[in-house]
């Protein structure tokens, strides 16, 4: 939460995460979720979640210029 409050933003850091140290091959794993997401949808986002709502964001501007569009 500091961090949100301080940046207004979070950026996952899965190096501090003490799950994934235990787990290491989830972490590679999840790199490759990440990326392949990111990868699919041409986003940068450094976490799924960030990279789903970037993507969500991204649908919701595409649907509205469609939706104008579509109106003239």
């Amino acid at each position: 939460m500091r961090i949100i409050q301080q940046k207004g933003i979070y950026l996952p850091d899965f190096t501090k995460s003490t799950y994934l140290q235990k787990q290491e091959k989830l972490g590679a794993l999840y790199k490759v979720i990440l990326n392949s997401f990111n990868e699919i949808n041409d986003l940068s986002g450094r976490g799924v979640v960030s990279s789903f709502m970037d993507m969500t964001i991204k649908l919701k501007r595409s649907l509205k210029m469609l939706m104008i569009f579509l109106d003239l």
